[in-house]
């Protein structure tokens, strides 16, 4: 059986993941402070996201089928983020307290309008700063979820203001 060249690159780095998951007596340091910094941010402000969205879904009934979809979207990225911050760090980091739901809709999409755009600028920066393969493609897949989740936002807020 031949091994895909995807294969080969993530079996090269199980070493280093695992030295950092196990470290034992000869495990070196990790560097990896401010990948789990960026992590602990990333976790926390998709499961905020995830909870706004869920949250307006139970009031917007209307719409929401879509906000659902949206949310589960992103609730599936936070338990990805996660992982990889277990894999980073050896430790479990739960997302925060998420901000409660504004009274109006609209604005309270047009807030999560910009922090989804603001997210996934830093997820598309971190994943070009890090060499660490899991993490370039677990940045560029929030970022690209969250880009194209963009769209979908624009609608419902043309459709609650409309």
């Amino acid at each position: 059986m031949t091994m895909m060249e995807q294969d080969r690159a993530v079996l090269s780095r199980f070493d280093s993941v695992w030295a950092r998951v196990m470290p034992g007596p000869s495990a070196p340091e990790t560097s990896g402070r401010d990948e789990a910094k960026l992590l602990r941010m990333m976790i926390d402000q998709t499961a905020a996201s995830a909870g706004v969205l869920t949250a307006l879904a139970q009031r917007e009934r209307c719409r929401a089928a879509k906000l659902q979809t949206l949310a589960c979207a992103r609730k599936r990225m936070v338990l990805q983020l996660q992982g990889a911050y277990y894999l980073v760090t050896g430790e479990r980091h739960a997302p925060g307290a998420s901000c409660a739901v504004r009274h109006e809709s609209a604005a309270c999409l047009r807030c999560l309008w910009h922090t989804s755009r603001n997210l996934a600028a830093h997820a598309r920066i971190a994943a070009a700063d890090t060499d660490e393969p899991l993490l370039q493609t677990l940045c560029a897949e929030l970022a690209a979820l969250l880009e194209d989740q963009q769209p979908a936002l624009e609608q419902l807020v043309c459709a609650v203001l409309g």
